[in-house]
């Protein structure tokens, strides 16, 4: 029972915001970047599949204010229908679901089954569509738990955000006994299931894609990012800390009057929400967790771009330490 409870713990711990990646690679390296199939996604009418969180409307405007690598259209979750939009005329930009098992510990015979909850761009061969048409005929809808998985293998990758949910007792222990069908059922319906699914988050998650793939440049999702001439501006303006950070507590604000020597203001999700959708230029922090790396980001939120983002090993833990505000310190002072 204590091992079980500490891997419940776990799973509640991953309540982060997201992470960027703009890669054809499995491994989501940079330099993997297949140009030729980045180029057939440029061809494609991209279909956004959006939770019911928004109006149409709302999303068309949020998407029409940037995004012009691709012509685009927005369906709601609770509209769509795969099948109506399986062509190579189409790529797909929604979220999924997907599941494995993972050791946590070789000696101790602990397992946990982790569950991936992530927005991904696909664009779909003639092969591909062939296959999960077939797939998709010999099932019957909500009984295959595995046909999340199925697609995603079945499909070519453009591009990643790594979504992370606000976990209950019952998700938990639904991952926990592999009952992903019903995690996926509350992670789709439940309104308030992401700190980071909102229009401004999701803004500036999508701009850093557009600009990525307008340009064919990859975004590594272990790749370190460091832009001084962005940085050095926050010797003189705020950093925006989400007020999460501190209510939860990843961070401490006794080890932020320690280590960092600029000024910094805490604000809730709604405002810096708010802000990026009114095209605000100012730099907010964001914190990440997949499995046992920390990310550690600060990005610009009026282009959406990653200015700094420090990459490391964190098994178990998911607290900013000093020596993560320090990183943060030091490469403003350097810049």
């Amino acid at each position: 029972m204590k091992n079980y409870l500490t891997i419940i713990t776990l799973l509640f711990s991953f309540a982060m915001t997201s992470q960027v990646s703009v890669s054809t690679s499995k491994i989501m390296r940079s330099s993997d970047l297949d140009l030729e199939l980045i180029e057939n996604f440029k061809k494609t009418t991209t279909v956004f599949v959006l939770r019911d969180n928004y109006t149409i409307e709302e999303y068309n405007k949020m998407l029409e204010s940037f995004w012009d690598v691709t012509p685009f259209k927005v369906v709601l979750e609770k509209d769509y229908n795969l099948q109506e939009f399986l062509s190579t005329e189409y790529s797909i930009a929604s979220m999924n679901y997907l599941h494995t098992d993972k050791d946590i510990s070789k000696m101790s015979g602990n397992a946990a089954n982790t569950m991936f909850f992530k927005f991904d761009i696909r664009v779909f061969n003639e092969k591909q569509i062939e296959k999960i048409k077939l797939k998709l005929a010999s099932t019957k809808k909500g009984k295959d738990e595995n046909i999340g998985n199925y697609i995603a293998y079945n499909s070519d990758d453009v591009a990643h955000v790594f979504m992370y949910p606000i976990l209950n007792k019952e998700v938990g222990m639904a991952i926990y006994y592999k009952k992903f069908d019903k995690v996926s059922d509350w992670a789709s319906s439940d309104e308030s299931a992401y700190f980071n699914y909102s229009l401004g988050y999701l803004k500036n998650y999508f701009q850093n894609i557009n600009k990525s793939l307008k340009e064919n440049k990859g975004v590594g999702l272990f790749e370190e990012v460091l832009i001084k001439s962005e940085l050095k501006k926050l010797k003189n303006q705020d950093l925006i800390i989400p007020k999460y950070m501190i209510d939860m507590p990843i961070i401490s604000e006794k080890d932020l009057g320690k280590a960092y020597s600029y000024s910094y203001t805490f604000q809730n999700s709604e405002t810096i929400d708010k802000s990026v959708m009114e095209g605000e230029e100012f730099y907010y922090l964001q914190h990440t967790i997949i499995n046992s790396d920390r990310f550690i980001e600060i990005v610009n939120a009026k282009t959406g771009e990653v200015i700094f983002k420090n990459v490391s090993i964190s098994p178990l833990a998911f607290k900013f330490k000093k020596k993560h505000i320090e990183l943060i310190n030091d490469a403003i002072s350097k810049s």
